[in-house]
């Protein structure tokens, strides 16, 4: 890597762009040369996209301390993520932090998403199934209120089917 440095004295914004597309394409490749490729990246402190290439890398080989070293130098944004803060509570439990992986799973179990389901799995808690009313606009609302109904299709909240013969297209009210 460094006889193509020297050799192809490339900016560093070309450079970032170059390793940012090898790495995005390697990522998923299991082979250790691969992996010293990507271990071997600097990435900027904002190329958060490099990062986390780096850092899934380091998920398929099973690199705990890589993964838990390489999401703590995420920024804050990306790190306190639920995706990065589910990943770090497992390199944490591989590390053997049981009770840090522990309360990581347990914030982010607090969430009604996939990694929040994860955690809850890895934490032995149940899923957080909170209701949460869809937010509504009220101009929106007004609109769609003041459209024309028509048989078959839903109006004003209420549905206005028409029952027809079966299998008669829109409004049928039988399968």
């Amino acid at each position: 890597m460094n006889v193509l440095r020297e050799r192809y004295p490339f900016s560093a914004k070309a450079r970032q762009s170059a390793e940012l597309a090898l790495a995005n394409r390697l990522a998923r490749e299991d082979s250790g040369k691969v992996f010293d490729f990507m271990r071997g990246l600097r990435p900027a402190a904002d190329d958060v996209e490099l990062q986390e290439a780096r850092i899934r890398a380091g998920l398929l080989h099973h690199r705990w301390s890589l993964v838990a070293r390489w999401i703590d130098a995420l920024p804050d944004a990306a790190r306190e993520s639920e995706r990065w803060l589910y990943w770090r509570a497992r390199a944490d439990e591989a590390l053997g932090e049981l009770d840090a992986a522990r309360t990581i799973y347990r914030r982010v179990a607090r969430e009604r998403t996939y990694y929040g389901f994860l955690a809850a799995d890895r934490a032995g808690i149940p899923y957080a199934i909170s209701h949460r009313p869809a937010a509504t606009d009220a101009a929106v609302v007004a609109r769609v209120r003041s459209l024309p109904s028509s048989p078959g299709s839903p109006s004003c909240g209420r549905w206005t089917a028409t029952p027809t013969r079966r299998g008669s297209g829109a409004g049928s009210t039988t399968a």
